[in-house]
């Protein structure tokens, strides 16, 4: 098998576009997104509750001292009309009195079933923010699995990127290449060696990124395999051209 045989056989097993359009990519992009839509309305959800559940206790408390101001109001004039009132006129004060009396039951009991009918509302509110909870639960778990394939094939695609140097340093020392062109192989190996422990670095890195910064981390990633694979290309292309001793070049 030719020199330009080998390459081109060993180009074809770097699965390139793997690195930025494979399955696990997606779906650990759509997990993200579905954390971060979880997360937001649970703090919205919890807000409307906490919102709801404030102006409800408000005005409970400015009907009850509605109520305690009527109250209060009225009993004064019932004294006050009970001075005026002759002795003749008891029975209808004490009527008046039994009215008031009854006016304030009434009013504790309205109010009373009010703060029951909004403690029934707010309960049924918490469960809504419990069920949003649960759900950002499972999307985080969602996340946390499609992420973790995402990093598997990750280093995967990386694991076949890092056995070139090993071979463009073999192809180098097997043949009788030029001083100058094997200096200029050597120089875009050490490249395409600091481009892999790079990537290596920031895929490790992706094992404790959460959902809300995935995006950005991940694309930054995804720049740096494409870095590796440029500096991988830039090497072959370098022992391709390099001159040999007994002939014009490797090509």
């Amino acid at each position: 098998m030719t020199m330009r045989n080998i390459v081109i056989a060993l180009s074809l097993l770097l699965p390139a576009a793997a690195c930025n359009k494979d399955k696990t990519e997606k779906n650990v992009d759509r997990a993200a997104d579905r954390v971060k839509d979880n997360a937001k309305d649970l703090r919205d959800e919890s807000r409307d509750v906490t919102e709801t559940a404030q102006n409800r206790r408000d005005d409970l408390d400015k009907k009850a001292g509605d109520v305690a101001k009527d109250t209060s109001n009225d009993m004064k004039d019932l004294a006050q009309d009970t001075r005026d009132r002759d002795r003749d006129r008891t029975d209808k004060t004490a009527r008046q009195a039994a009215d008031v009396t009854g006016d304030n039951v009434d009013r504790r009991d309205d109010l009373a079933d009010k703060g029951v009918d909004n403690a029934k509302d707010i309960a049924d509110e918490q469960k809504d923010v419990g069920k949003e909870a649960r759900e950002l639960q499972t999307a985080q778990g969602d996340f946390q699995r499609t992420r973790d394939a995402r990093i598997a094939t990750l280093r995967a695609v990386l694991a076949v990127n890092a056995s070139q140097p090993m071979l463009i340093n073999a192809f180098t020392s097997s043949y009788p290449i030029v001083d100058t062109d094997k200096a200029m192989i050597n120089e875009k190996l050490q490249i395409f060696q600091s481009r892999l422990d790079e990537a290596r670095n920031q895929i490790q890195t992706l094992s404790t990124v959460d959902a809300t910064t995935w995006d950005q981390r991940h694309d930054d990633v995804n720049k740096a395999m494409d870095r590796v694979d440029d500096a991988r290309k830039d090497a072959w292309n370098a022992l391709h051209d390099a001159k040999r001793n007994d002939q014009t070049s490797m090509r």
